[in-house]
């Protein structure tokens, strides 16, 4: 899965870990994570930096079924990302 994020932050953010939740406990740890560069915070003033992050799972067909949470988080696990709700179709 492919997300953009944007970094209301004021130090650059790189994905360092991931991993995908299911509903029943499942967990599903990525085997690609990929983040062409640090996502840049906004300077005063300008628009919102967008940068992109891929998450790859292995997950056999059925188990794909469902909603997921999607979590994300920098090298010091100080600044997560939380995506709720991620279905597959």
């Amino acid at each position: 899965m492919e997300v953009y994020l944007e970094n209301p932050g004021s130090a650059p953010w790189t994905a360092a870990g991931a991993v995908l939740r299911g509903l029943k406990g499942e967990v599903f740890k990525p085997v690609l994570l990929w983040q062409p560069s640090p996502i840049l915070p906004a300077a005063p003033g300008e628009a919102s930096n967008r940068g992109r992050v891929v998450v790859e799972v292995l997950a056999i067909e059925r188990a794909s079924l469902g909603s997921y949470t999607l979590i994300l988080w920098d090298a010091e696990r100080q600044r997560t990302v939380t995506f709720s709700s991620v279905t597959f179709p």
